[in-house]
């Protein structure tokens, strides 16, 4: 799968359950119904994909020690027509805290791992009853749920089995400690709810905790962990480093639906059933490379909010995309549309390879007299640019070429130009001009410029003062030393 445009602001879904998730399932229908009507809800809320809103990128799919249902959406196929990526969410319970009550921990899996998962994850993950062992393979789950409840068919006593079975979060330790591969392959998804989540842990006033101090604990779960499942501002904030007090390791904060029914899938909703549009963005390709990038950059790349951080309104300076068309030399160029991603964009070659060549056209097609001014700088006419038929299509539907009558303006600066700016030696050139008139396009740049140049003017006021205060007491000094 390509992204031609390279990263960007796509919404994701960390945490879609499915039908017949093994615990609390309240998708409508039966059972082949349940999947009908859950692939159709999800097909009508993305609709064509056109609104950026309701267009789910990435999601994970869902499920109680288990990736089963993970695997049957993708033998289906039919999400795949929809979704660019989709991946495990292996959602655990572990250590009981207070009145029954267990920590939630999930487990995302890189899809190209999914093979080893029975063997290196859920044959790893232990529960010890008074009776027996259990791991959290499906048949020890069956046997876990018969030892309690006997008499139940498989069905019933694996849904029981999971109900029931929990494990130590130093299990999920020793997986990474044993099997190396999964450092790059698993990544471990905290939720922080003050309830079921890594708050609860050393929190007096959680109802799930005893009065006991385990603040250590909590942190060595932090360290352990790669993203944080809370869309709450406040955790945001302080997994970001930006409170006074900090945590352990910058982290990215994440977010999904948990949709157990129809009409939660992708709409995160609060405790009255209302959507709280608390959508998650990521920057990034979607794919598991795109998903870790975000671990390195989670400040940068990670945005819980209702709209796509990309909106804006000024539609008409943004490139869309680039087009070459040449019919002097049949085949040299594809005259297939070049997208362009609208945050910066790098031009990456060997030496000589076009690169000041293709910008050079592209600035042409858009503002010939910017080039030509630039050029004729460095060139005095002693040399003719080569020269080739570009289109530019903008966000808003414009197209710019050589002789387009539209009224875009850009500052075009080419690599001779600079050269020759260098090579002048001067203080200031006419770069810095250049430069600043771009940054003073910022409003609070340009306030505090006029206050530094007011400070400035003042300082420079008092100096020449003083100057001219010491200057006339040299002079009353040395009129004074003629009288003796």
């Amino acid at each position: 799968m390509s992204f031609e445009r390279g990263s960007e602001w796509r919404r994701w879904d960390f945490h879609l359950h499915t039908p017949n998730t093994k615990k609390n399932d309240q998708f409508h229908g039966d059972n082949d119904e349940k999947w009908t009507r859950f692939y159709q809800d999800i097909k009508n809320y993305i609709g064509d994909g056109s609104d950026p809103q309701r267009k789910i990128a990435a999601v994970g799919i869902t499920d109680y020690f288990s990736i089963e249902n993970y695997k049957k959406i993708k033998a289906d196929g039919i999400l795949d027509q929809n979704i660019d990526f989709i991946f495990p969410n292996i959602e655990l319970r572990c250590l009981p805290l207070k009145d029954g009550v267990k920590m939630n921990v999930h487990l995302l899996i890189n899809p190209s791992f999914v093979d080893r998962v029975d063997t290196i994850i859920l044959s790893n993950l232990i529960y010890k009853s008074a009776t027996s062992t259990y791991c959290a393979r499906k048949d020890d789950l069956i046997r876990y749920g018969k030892e309690l409840v006997p008499g139940l068919d498989d069905e019933r006593a694996y849904k029981k089995g999971v109900e029931e079975f929990h494990i130590n979060f130093d299990d999920i330790i020793k997986i990474f400690n044993n099997y190396p591969e999964c450092k790059n392959n698993v990544l471990v998804l905290m939720p922080n709810k003050s309830t079921d989540g890594a708050s609860a842990v050393g929190n007096p006033s959680s109802p799930s905790q005893d009065l006991v101090d385990l603040l250590e604990y909590r942190k060595d779960l932090y360290k352990a962990s790669d993203l944080i499942l809370s869309a709450n501002p406040s955790d945001i904030k302080f997994f970001s480093g930006e409170k006074d007090k900090k945590p352990s390791k910058i982290m990215p904060c994440v977010w999904g639906c948990d949709a157990h029914t129809n009409n939660a899938i992708f709409e995160p909703l609060d405790n009255q059933g209302r959507s709280t549009k608390r959508y998650c963005w990521i920057k990034a390709d979607p794919t598991w490379e795109g998903l870790r990038q975000i671990l390195f950059e989670p400040i940068e790349r990670v945005r819980i909010q209702e709209f796509c951080p990309a909106d804006r309104v000024d539609n008409y300076r943004i490139i869309d995309g680039v087009v070459i068309e040449d019919n002097v030399v049949p085949h040299r160029f594809s005259n297939e549309m070049l997208p362009i991603n609208q945050n910066l964009t790098c031009i990456i070659g060997l030496k000589s390879t076009g690169k000041s060549i293709l910008l050079q056209n592209i600035a042409r097609a858009i503002d010939s007299s910017e080039v030509s001014l630039r050029l004729e700088t460095v060139y005095n006419g002693k040399k003719k640019p080569l020269e080739f038929p570009v289109k530019v299509h903008w966000k808003d539907g414009t197209i710019s070429y050589n002789g387009s009558s539209d009224d875009k303006k850009i500052v075009y600066i080419a690599q001779s130009y600079l050269n020759k700016l260098m090579d002048d030696r001067a203080e200031k050139t006419e770069i810095d001009q250049i430069i600043e008139n771009i940054i003073c396009q910022n409003k609070d740049f340009c306030d505090l410029r006029r206050s530094f140049d007011a400070k400035n003017i003042d300082i420079q006021k008092q100096i020449d003062s003083k100057i001219l205060e010491l200057v006339y007491k040299k002079k009353e000094f040395d009129s004074q030393v003629l009288l003796i």
